[in-house]
């Protein structure tokens, strides 16, 4: 009955971590200030579009070489 009751020591640790893990995530994302969250933003943007353009110049060029 006691073992039905109580959580094992593994299952323990395991909440310890991910909770103590899920704190040290917000505290690094509240350190992170708007600015920089906004310029983050904006170079993955630029980087989505260099790619994208990446891969319409290889298809024109590819339709050009073998038509």
């Amino acid at each position: 009955m006691f073992f039905e009751i109580a959580p094992c020591v593994s299952e323990l640790n395991g909440r310890l971590t991910t909770s103590f893990l899920n704190g040290v995530q917000k505290l690094a994302s509240a350190v992170i200030s708007p600015a920089k969250r906004k310029i983050g933003g904006a170079i993955f943007v630029w980087l989505f579009l260099l790619l994208d353009a990446e891969q319409l110049f290889h298809n024109l060029l590819k339709l050009h070489i073998f038509p």
